[in-house]
């Protein structure tokens, strides 16, 4: 396992543990699953379904609309929760700023 070394003002070296692959993974399943559940409640109850719809148009868009909180889904998440999705909650990692404090806003849409 990795090991992300961090010196202080103070000089004091702090060690973090890295995320192994697999709880990587965990999160990343877990959020997806999340996701595809979202996008099954707008289908189920929109009844929004762009290939079988009349007027593609107004379809096409109101996905579009929809898909906005997916697209975010992970930057909202990691701001609200301080660095955690929910998958990542579940599988207990989460995104630190390379000093090992929470990270900044900044550095949250940096990274997304």
């Amino acid at each position: 396992m990795s090991v992300l070394s961090i010196n202080t003002s103070f000089n004091i070296q702090l060690d973090f543990e890295c995320a192994p692959f697999g709880k990587r993974l965990l999160a990343f399943i877990i959020d997806q699953l999340f996701l595809a559940v979202y996008y099954y409640l707008i289908i189920r109850f929109t009844g929004l379904n762009i290939m079988h719809d009349i007027d593609e148009d107004t379809s096409l868009f109101w996905y579009y609309i929809l898909s906005i909180p997916a697209l975010l889904y992970h930057l909202i998440f990691e701001i609200t929760l301080k660095g955690e999705s929910p998958g990542k909650k579940i599988a207990g990692i989460r995104v630190i700023a390379d000093d090992g404090n929470e990270a900044s806003i900044s550095q949250y849409i940096i990274r997304w």
